[in-house]
């Protein structure tokens, strides 16, 4: 009788054990468990690197300035065809957003162009409605690392990355990638 009911409490007490022990084993800091959220870099999950830009007529904008609002940061060029193929949608969504808490900032590769002209030139062709930021040394391409353009970054309201795209947007596909962010 003594070994069966050392035979039926043993496991009880071995869950125990081991229960309790799980539970208060720590696991050491490591550089990997740190959350991405507080790195900054451009991995989805991580805090966008802050810039300063001036747009075509002289104005100062910093990323930064726009913490709280949900951010679409599109990198083109005005001799990218897929560019001028999202051009429209782009004006659509921000037309129909610009009061609210999201934003479309578009990141001009000027350093790339003919010359800076030629950008003011092919803002008024499409009649671009959205902030054009002119990053005329390259210097926030390769920050963020843009090799193929369009590139679109989708940012929310905290700063953090949520998506990187490739390619042209179109309305629909950028109304769902907000709609889906905070």
């Amino acid at each position: 009788m003594k070994n069966k009911t050392i035979a039926i409490l043993a496991p009880f007490f071995l869950f125990i054990f081991l229960f309790i022990y799980t539970q208060t084993q720590k696991e050491p800091i490591t550089e990997e468990s740190i959350p991405v959220l507080t790195q900054p870099g451009i991995k989805e999950g991580q805090s966008a690197p802050d810039f300063e830009l001036k747009t075509p007529d002289g104005k100062t904008i910093k990323l930064s300035d726009y913490r709280g609002q949900k951010v679409l940061l599109n990198f083109w060029a005005s001799w990218c065809p897929p560019c001028k193929l999202e051009i429209p949608d782009l004006n659509e969504f921000y037309s129909e957003h610009k009061m609210g808490k999201i934003t479309v900032l578009s990141v001009n590769m000027t350093y790339s162009e003919k010359n800076k002209q030629a950008v003011q030139t092919f803002q008024d062709m499409y009649n671009i409605k959205y902030p054009v930021l002119l990053d005329q040394t390259g210097t926030i391409a390769k920050l963020y690392k843009i090799i193929t353009i369009p590139t679109s970054y989708f940012i929310d309201s905290n700063g953090i990355i949520q998506k990187r795209m490739i390619g042209p947007l179109q309305k629909e596909t950028i109304k769902n990638l907000m709609d889906s962010i905070d």
